[in-house]
């Protein structure tokens, strides 16, 4: 077979797993698709040290087991190989998604503006707690389907969560470049971030509940909370 033929940059750009390419200078000489994505979340120093730090000792590569996280990418393993001391290349593989098999039951999706249901649980959240709110959105965000009583108990957990601070961030914007996929079907993302000093745990299980039942992916860390809601509009 004449392997010269084949345009092997295509497939890899075409993989799902981020992988790029750094100089000996740690500048980015090649990357695919996915790890366009990922560099919005991680510094490009960051990444090359790791790279760095997981080569192996000679030349040739090393794959090694290894849980990382950046922003809604979440890594099993990274693969790191190099063949001469100009070029080093690292690839991450994503963790398996845990599959839903659950059937969102579309009589309940009612086509919302997703303004008019935060600023409704926000006064609720509001008659019982004395934080400030500060909240930053865009009133032209496109209304789409969400089940509604599912969507404000997720708020509202998500907003008790932060309840004993002195104030809770609140941030809504589209996702640009990454999607839901739901029944084959990919949706624009919706993403909700909460954000604060620190954050009570003791709402997670229901957090993590809500989240899984309307496919929804949501991020836990100690000072924030990520919601990315699928846009749903037929």
């Amino acid at each position: 077979m004449n392997s010269t033929s084949i345009d092997f940059e295509y497939f890899i750009d075409c993989d799902n797993s981020p992988f790029v390419i750094f100089s000996n200078a740690m500048k980015v000489s090649y990357l695919n698709r996915a790890a366009e994505i990922l560099m919005g979340y991680v510094q490009n120093r960051e990444l090359y040290t790791l790279a760095i730090t997981h080569a192996p000792h000679d030349i040739g590569s090393k794959t090694t087991l290894l849980d990382l996280k950046y922003g809604s990418f979440i890594f099993h393993s990274i693969t790191v190989a190099y063949q001469d001391e100009e070029y080093i290349a690292i690839r991450l593989y994503n963790k398996p998604i845990i599959k839903n098999d659950s059937i969102m039951a579309q009589e309940k999706l009612i086509l919302t503006d997703i303004n008019t249901i935060m600023e409704a649980n926000l006064t609720l959240f509001k008659m019982y707690n004395s934080c400030d709110m500060h909240l930053l959105t865009d009133t032209d965000l496109p209304s789409f389907k969400v089940d509604q009583n599912q969507l404000s108990k997720l708020i509202r957990d998500s907003l008790d969560s932060f309840k004993n601070n002195n104030y809770i961030m609140i941030h809504l914007s589209i996702v640009i470049g990454e999607s839901i996929r739901i029944n084959d079907k990919r949706h624009q993302i919706l993403q909700i971030r909460f954000q604060s000093d620190k954050r009570n745990e003791d709402y997670d299980q229901n957090i993590k509940t809500l989240s899984q039942n309307n496919y929804v992916v949501t991020m836990l860390e100690d000072k924030y909370i990520k919601i990315n809601i699928p846009m749903i509009t037929d």
